[in-house]
């Protein structure tokens, strides 16, 4: 995915049955032309269906896709499931001044009820409108 900026959000897994905890501060990885990701981190213990708030921003592009993935651990990535709402993952638009949109995670379904010591999600937008 060239010319993107990939942007991952720390959880962390709380008490049983796939709660989890946000952690206090976005993390940037990666750089280039086209859109960039800049995700909040939610706060307090979440389970479900999560609301993953993100700002797209850029110079070069007007709107673009992103893809979801997460990872227990922070080392294999598989496809996030996405819940019903939210902005969906095509078409979203992007600003100079950065444009907010959510992505709902089924974490339910992504964790199948179980606990993990960590999680990060990954939103990874594409340069334009993607395909």
């Amino acid at each position: 995915m060239h010319g993107s900026q990939v942007t991952s959000l720390a959880v962390l897994l709380g008490a049983a049955g796939g709660l989890f905890t946000g952690c206090s501060s976005d993390a940037w990885f990666g750089s280039g032309p086209g859109a960039e990701a800049a995700v909040t981190t939610p706060s307090g213990v979440q389970s479900g269906l999560v609301d993953v708030v993100y700002t797209l921003s850029g110079e070069d592009v007007s709107e673009t896709d992103i893809s979801v993935s997460f990872s227990e651990g922070g080392s294999t990535f598989r496809r996030a499931t996405e819940g019903p709402g939210g902005d969906g993952t095509e078409n979203l638009s992007v600003s100079s001044t950065g444009e907010v949109h959510t992505f709902v995670w089924d974490s339910g379904a992504d964790l199948e009820g179980a606990r993990a010591s960590s999680v990060v999600i990954r939103i990874q937008p594409e340069d334009g409108t993607g395909d």
